[in-house]
């Protein structure tokens, strides 16, 4: 997404999640006299939002409010390396939960409160949240958390260490954390998976199939499936059950090699 694009973007954005807001100005931080400019908000209330330039694009890391936003301000250009604020303004009696509501949509970085991202991702990311936050140190958290997020790991929040090893073993094995993380739980529980994945009702309730079931997607018979499992295990992602499979519905179908071969043998004559 473009700066234009992003902009325009986090204006609609904050104004579809707090209606009654109204978009006041943005500033860039190197700005000629910006401190003078926000003296101009001194009595007034605005909730504010901090962005940084990243990756052709910016991305927000704070989301505040403030009652005296000259004061606020000067705070903030000392703790945060901000490249860009905007302001909107808010009513007094609506600053706690219009806040709230932005930083639980937009997860900035630097919130602690109302911010699932952070929750999320906190042994990863390990933030300190007294310390100033430079240009580097933001660029860092940031890097970390794109890697993070690139493995499709949603829902864990692993210890630095671990996540290291995982992603070390992943790279080895030629795929993504979350395959090899879901590889090793699957290991893990296998007996308990097999038992829940006989009940009917759960296998109902999921996008799996049983041999047979599979077999008549594809329209082929069981022992041609179980034959592909032999194969070195040309269809992906099954759980055997026993001497039993089930698999996802939509998982890839190997072609036929014999119809291959045979298509193959007409082109040529």
């Amino acid at each position: 997404m473009s700066k234009i694009s992003f902009q325009a973007n986090l204006i609609s954005r904050v104004i579809n999640l707090a209606p009654n807001m109204r978009f006041i100005a943005r500033y860039d931080s190197e700005t000629t006299g910006i401190k003078s400019c926000m003296l101009g908000y001194e009595d007034r209330s605005f909730i504010y939002i901090l962005t940084v330039d990243f990756e052709k694009s910016e991305q927000c890391i704070y989301v505040g409010q403030s009652k005296s936003q000259y004061s606020r301000f000067s705070a903030h250009i000392k703790k945060y390396a901000f490249d860009h604020i905007y302001l909107f303004e808010c009513k007094l009696d609506e600053l706690n939960s219009s806040e709230a509501i932005i930083t639980n949509d937009m997860k900035p970085l630097y919130n602690r409160n109302n911010n699932p991202i952070v929750m999320r991702y906190r042994n990863i990311l390990n933030i300190d949240y007294d310390e100033p936050k430079t240009k580097a140190i933001i660029n860092h958290h940031l890097q970390l958390l794109k890697r993070y997020e690139q493995t499709g790991l949603f829902g864990f929040s692993l210890n630095p260490a671990i996540f290291a090893v995982l992603a070390s073993k992943a790279k080895e094995k030629g795929c993504n954390c979350s395959d090899l993380l879901q590889t090793i739980l699957e290991q893990l529980f296998s007996g308990d998976i097999a038992v829940e994945l006989q009940n009917d009702r759960t296998l109902s309730k999921t996008n799996l199939a049983t041999t047979i079931e599979y077999a008549k997607i594809h329209g082929c018979s069981p022992e041609q499936i179980k034959q592909y499992l032999r194969e070195e295990n040309r269809i992906k992602g099954g759980i055997q059950i026993g001497r039993d499979w089930v698999f996802p519905k939509d998982t890839y179908f190997p072609e036929d090699r014999r119809r291959k071969c045979q298509k193959n043998f007409i082109d040529l004559h």
